[in-house]
């Protein structure tokens, strides 16, 4: 939880940041499977938040 990674770079110095921000349980295809929910935000290279329209986007990737 709470694991932050750079996920891409984008133009002017800035990146799209990763963090895990949620763990759960959901049924993939029949079956149960746990889920991690990743939350996007973009930020300048200096750590800094901007504007963008992936803010708060998420991705969930199950285990299996």
């Amino acid at each position: 939880m709470n694991e932050t990674r750079k996920y891409t770079s984008l133009p002017s110095n800035c990146h799209l940041e990763a963090k895990v921000t949620a763990l759960q349980q959901e049924t993939i295809q029949g079956q149960t499977d746990q889920v991690k929910v990743i939350t996007l935000q973009a930020k300048q290279n200096n750590g800094q938040t901007i504007s963008h329209i992936f803010n708060g986007k998420t991705i969930g990737l199950s285990q299996h």
